[in-house]
């Protein structure tokens, strides 16, 4: 048994407490105070009702304070998306959801979780480690880039969510840790006047089959309630043969009101297996154009299997049974508290808090090394068999399954057609996370200022191991495991002398053990300053520490069975020592911005942000040091734009237009990298500079509309990483996986009976066009990932008695444009041959739904 690591129980601080000194603002002139607008009470970010432009949204992320800020009055970018919204939208996925967000490159190909969600060019290496997942203004978990652990990991949409607002950049490293992308937060339904409810069924033709349901409603006088949740079973866009995603949620809130107090608790707990899709091999054409290889549809073909679906993993603690249908599966519940109190004299507080607990098992193939020849392959392995057994003549392919054996180059040849082997890893990792999460706020509102005092406490345990195994396969869409079989002069079967087992030829790919923690302590000052109705000024200030904790496995080269002809379990495995993590770090940041309304239609704003990234759970897990330290970036950012809303009797405008910048000294990175049994960590410097725009017309009285959403940006490296041997100097290159242009127009017409005992109510048809620039999967920018171009499509229907129905097509047109070509070798490396691996979008789907409200 590993030696645990001493943490701090989150029962020893289930309430935190901030001292302050007394804040005192004056303003001498009398006649300037009557001037001053006077603070409005907070409406809980409800959303506009008919008739009302979208700049008039209230904001609740990206701030805090107990005065109402419209998105027309804000200084900073954001984005919002209502339930009818992301009804219409119906992504598979919250990372897919973020896609027609402007200046967010959101890598959904991967299925419901383990999405990559970038920010104005700012370099990930994966997950959403600047962007953080919020539900209800509280982190889903605490580091958006714990390995395999990703935030959509832990979360869903359904149809609880009321909508989703989306900070990009501005003041989020002051309310947020590890937040210099902005943040993303799902607010979920509460508890109603009035009782109140939906159920709806949805159908697809990848075998989707699921239900939603909410209700909510009074339960006494003071005291309301809200549950819904969702189950699903299906295929999968790309069938492995299996089910490849089944389970559900179930979330709920009781919320108690009281003259000048209200308390809300919630509860979530999320049961869901889901397949990860990574790349597939694909070929690039003389035109730089991509296709499919024989046996292997770009739109609709996958790696996973069933033929090796259950897997026998060779480990240090023995033979490991893993099965592929388990896929990425959560079992994670959270429970909240909101506390607010209003204390009379413009002060209030509020406190959240929240605890999660839960496990996590992965069970999936990674791309590895690209696909070669066959023939080649068996030749290549030749010399490392005859090192161990000198009359190895010759070596054969053998399925596990089947049996049945190919001899000879012209049967290896003929292997799917196309003659090609690869080597891919099966990982299974089994996790443990347990966290608790308080965010304390201190209120005052005096003579046009919102004076907010904030604590943050964070604390996250985390256990994980890795077992990754590489094995053999055929090349095509859910293809079969391959051993290889030593054969004497005669052509026999040579009984003893081993190179694969099960499939398996390399057992320690990357091997993981490690018990981590890491807590957060960050105290934070904002003050929203209203000067004139005209004018408002922002400014903000937050100190971090982060502590890590932990013990990290370490490895050494063993033979588990002391065989030296059985090859397939020679490897670095964990020898059961660890080495000690113990760094404290601490990082600042601040804030300002302005907000200047022109008129009653114009605004323009501008703001500076000055921030620090102190490393990630991934960081302190893999050891991405240089010189013996930890980097801390440093982090630069500006942004300006212009806000517009005109509302005639044509029509509905609404622009919000932003110019933005950002450097990052530097920006590091943990590289999962073929061939190498630990992480490989670089760090270079960075900048972006970009225009994002995001504008919508609706004319009136017809019903036809569109919205346009965009970004045309430059992220490139500044100078030479260090940590990795790169040949050519990449300044001036693209940033890696980033576009430098996107672009979503999304036209449609809405007709309104304005009837609701007619048998129609409601129709509205729309369309989304998407188009995605060229990005690059390496860093001299030579494996290029094409443009292209989607098309979603979408009919709704009202009918009588609150029935409603939505078809939605996704994907058209059937594209098949990468989101990410094979980081384990292009990243560095680039890609090296004509056949190559990448992940495309998923094909063409379509889905039904009807859905009833009362």
């Amino acid at each position: 048994m590993k030696e645990r690591v001493e943490m701090i129980k989150v029962n020893e601080l289930l309430f935190c407490t901030v001292c302050v000194g007394a804040l005192t603002v004056s303003l001498s002139s009398t006649a300037y105070a009557q001037q001053v607008q006077q603070p409005r009470p907070a409406e809980n970010g409800q959303a506009p009702g008919n008739g009302t432009s979208a700049l008039d949204e209230i904001i609740v992320t990206g701030r805090v304070g107990s005065v109402d800020i419209t998105k027309f009055e804000t200084s900073y970018a954001i984005s919002t998306m209502d339930a009818t919204y992301i009804e219409e939208k119906s992504p598979i996925s919250i990372t897919g959801l973020l896609e027609d967000v402007p200046g967010f490159w959101a890598e959904g190909s991967g299925g419901v979780s383990g999405g990559n969600v970038f920010a104005r060019g700012i370099p990930i290496p994966a997950g959403y480690r600047f962007n953080p997942l919020l539900e209800d203004g509280l982190p889903v978990i605490g580091d958006g880039d714990v390995p395999f652990t990703n935030p959509d990991v832990l979360s869903r949409i359904d149809d609880m969510t009321t909508n989703v607002e989306v900070v990009r950049g501005g003041p989020a490293s002051i309310f947020y840790s590890s937040a210099p992308g902005g943040a993303i937060n799902v607010i979920t339904k509460g508890g109603t006047k009035e009782f109140q409810g939906s159920g709806k069924i949805t159908i697809g033709d990848y075998g989707l089959r699921r239900g939603d349901f909410t209700a909510s409603g009074p339960l006494a006088e003071n005291m309301t309630f809200a549950v819904g949740g969702f189950y699903r079973v299906d295929n999968g866009v790309r069938n492995p043969g299996f089910k490849a995603n089944e389970g559900g949620q179930i979330r709920g809130s009781l919320t108690y009101t009281d003259d000048d107090w209200d308390l809300t608790l919630r509860a979530k707990y999320l049961n869901d297996r889901n397949i990860f899709y990574l790349p597939i091999p694909l070929a690039r054409n003389a035109d730089g154009s991509v296709s499919g290889l024989p046996g292997i549809n770009p739109h609709y073909g996958t790696m996973v299997s069933n033929d090796f679906r259950n897997f026998t993993l060779v480990s240090e603690r023995g033979s490991i049974q893993a099965d592929l249908q388990d896929g990425s599966h959560p079992k994670y519940a959270t429970f909240d508290l909101e506390f607010n109190k209003d204390l009379g004299d413009g002060w209030s507080l509020k406190d959240r808090a929240r605890i999660g607990d839960g496990t996590l098992q992965l069970s999936s193939i990674f791309s590895v090394f690209d696909p070669q020849n066959a023939n080649n392959f068996l030749a290549g392995q030749l010399a490392r068999a005859r090192a161990v057994d000198p009359t190895v003549q010759s070596l054969a392919l053998r399925f596990v399954n089947s049996g049945q054996t190919l001899i000879g180059p012209d049967q290896i040849n003929a292997l799917n057609g196309n003659g090609l082997i690869q080597e891919s890893g099966w990982l299974f990792i089994d996790s443990k996370i347990r966290e608790f999460i308080n965010d304390f706020q201190i209120n005052k509102t005096i003579s046009g200022h919102d004076i907010v005092i904030g604590y943050y406490y964070d604390h996250l345990d985390f256990d994980q191991t890795w077992i990754w195994n590489n094995f053999l396969h055929g090349v095509k869409s859910r293809p079969s495991a391959l051993d290889v079989i030593a054969l004497d002069a005669a052509g026999n079967e040579i009984a003893g002398t081993q190179l694969t087992r099960g499939g398996v030829i390399n057992p320690t790919f990357l091997p993981k053990d490690a018990t981590m923690a890491m807590t957060q302590n960050a105290f934070y000052v904002s003050d929203n300053w209203q000067i004139s109705d005209a004018l408002r000024i922002d400014a903000g200030a937050r100190y971090q520490i982060n502590e890590y904790e932990g013990l990290v496995g370490n490895k050494s080269q063993r033979d588990l069975d002391g065989n030296p002809r059985t090859l397939f379990d020679i490897g670095m495995f964990p020898n059961g020592t660890f080495t000690p993590v113990d760094e404290e770090l601490d990082a600042f940041a601040w804030t300002i911005g302005i907000n200047y309304e022109l008129s009653k239609q114009f605004a323009i704003f501008g703001r500076y942000t000055s921030s620090e990234a102190l490393p990630s759970m991934r960081d302190a897990y893999d050891n991405s040091r240089f010189d013996g330290e930890f980097q801390i970036s440093k982090i630069k950012q500006a942004e300006a734009g212009v806000k517009a809303r005109f509302d005639t009797s044509f029509g509905d405008f609404n622009a919000f237009v932003v110019g933005f910048y950002n450097s990052f000294t530097p920006a590091v990175f943990a590289l999962t990298v073929a061939g190498q049994t630990d992480a490989t960590a670089f760090a270079i410097d960075t900048k972006g500079t970009g225009i994002e725009w995001e504008l919508n017309y609706k004319l009136r009285p017809v019903g036809l509309g569109f919205d346009l959403r965009g970004v045309y940006q430059d992220p490139h490296y500044d100078g030479v990483p260090q940590g990795v041997g790169i040949t050519n100097d990449p300044s001036g290159n693209q940033i890696i996986r980033n576009p430098k242009f996107m672009l979503n127009v999304r036209p449609y017409y809405e007709l309104l009976t304005h009837n609701s005992e007619s048998l129609l109510r409601s129709l509205k048809l729309y369309a989304s066009v998407t188009h995605v620039g060229d990005r690059y999967a390496d860093l001299a920018n030579v494996a290029l990932l094409p443009a292209y171009t989607t098309i979603d499509a979408g009919l709704s229907v009202g009918l009588a008695s609150n029935i409603d129905l939505l078809l939605v097509v996704s994907n058209l047109n059937n594209s098949s444009g990468l989101q990410e070509g094979n980081p384990r070798t292009d990243t560095i490396q680039g890609q090296r041959t004509p056949i190559f691996q990448g992940r495309p979008i998923l094909g063409r789907a379509v889905t039904a739904s009807i859905g009833i409200s009362f």
